[in-house]
């Protein structure tokens, strides 16, 4: 069972990037780059106003 969930975690994320890569402006999702903690931080600082 694992193994299954684990084959479709990685089938979503070549998904995720090949349409993030070949899509114009280019993009990849924040949750590739930060852990669940970092991913929450980072989504609250881009709803601040200071970012931009």
């Amino acid at each position: 069972m694992q193994e299954k969930t684990t084959l479709i975690s990685t089938s979503q994320f070549h998904k995720d990037v090949y349409t993030g890569l070949t899509d114009f402006p280019k993009h990849l999702s924040s949750k590739y780059f930060y852990d669940a903690k970092g991913d929450k931080l980072f989504q609250e600082i881009m709803d601040m106003p200071e970012y931009y």
